[in-house]
């Protein structure tokens, strides 16, 4: 089975890297900024339409704008193939109005695919039941993954797609709340990391609410009363909440300006 990756930048790359054990075909357009895939085994390549005729698996990396371009250039390539698009907001009914004949995949993912920990999401009505095994295997070899309904896929782009931004932030300001209270920077990271995966791991395997697992730490009259009494002062949910609201109404929004560009 060969695979082609269309648009290997960070997300596509990431992606590519994890399939390195197929035959895979990587596509960009500064194509030296990926020649060094081929020390992976990874064919490279700028010819989209040489791509996707040599694939069984066509993956689209590439921004939403982008897609109908794409979609057109390799359009005769697509028939009865399984393509894979990881473009944020862009649905499978539009992508149908111009590869009409291609067993379209909608997914989305996150830069966690880049150490095999991204959280993968797909959704459609177009596979078998072989067949979207096979496109399982590939999502495992890239983090976990889970099959949903398109309706989710714009609030999964708010939240999973877009939500590394918002660990990342949260990371680093609590880094920079240990240098505040005098911790060296190196240290002050690590304990912002630990914390983080820990607590995550914890949810995780135990499946314990996150709330629980709060009142847990709180203690009445204790310091972790008085860290939680400033975030909720400050609206930190609230604006987490908004956070991921403004992505998926943005995801959206980029829905209803692109339909045009679907059309024939």
């Amino acid at each position: 089975m060969k695979i082609a990756v269309i648009g290997a930048g960070t997300i596509g790359e990431a992606i590519a890297r994890c399939l390195k054990d197929h035959d895979v075909i990587a596509t960009r357009r500064k194509i030296e900024k990926i020649k060094h895939l081929e020390e992976l085994g990874i064919e490279v390549t700028k010819d989209n339409k040489y791509a996707s005729e040599k694939s069984d698996i066509i993956i689209l990396c590439v921004k939403p704008k982008k897609i109908p371009k794409i979609l057109r250039e390799i359009k005769q390539n697509t028939e009865n193939k399984i393509i894979i698009s990881f473009a944020a907001a862009i649905e499978i009914m539009l992508m149908k109005k111009i590869i009409s004949k291609a067993k379209i995949v909608r997914a989305m993912t996150n830069i966690g695919v880049i150490v095999k920990e991204g959280f993968t999401v797909y959704a459609t009505k177009d596979l078998n039941d072989k067949e979207e095994k096979e496109i399982e295997k590939l999502f495992g070899k890239m983090g976990k993954y889970e099959k949903v309904e398109e309706e989710y896929m714009d609030g999964l782009t708010g939240l999973s797609g877009s939500g590394p931004a918002f660990v990342f932030t949260i990371l680093e300001s609590l880094m920079y709340a240990g240098l505040k209270i005098g911790l060296p920077r190196e240290l002050s990271l690590k304990a912002a990391i630990q914390t983080v995966i820990g607590s995550s791991k914890l949810i995780s395997e135990t499946g314990i609410h996150p709330s629980q697992l709060k009142d847990k730490v709180v203690t009445p009259g204790g310091t972790t009363i008085e860290g939680v009494f400033e975030l909720e002062e400050n609206r930190v949910r609230t604006t987490l909440i908004k956070a991921v609201d403004a992505a998926t109404k943005k995801a959206k929004i980029i829905t209803s300006l692109l339909n045009r560009e679907f059309q024939e």
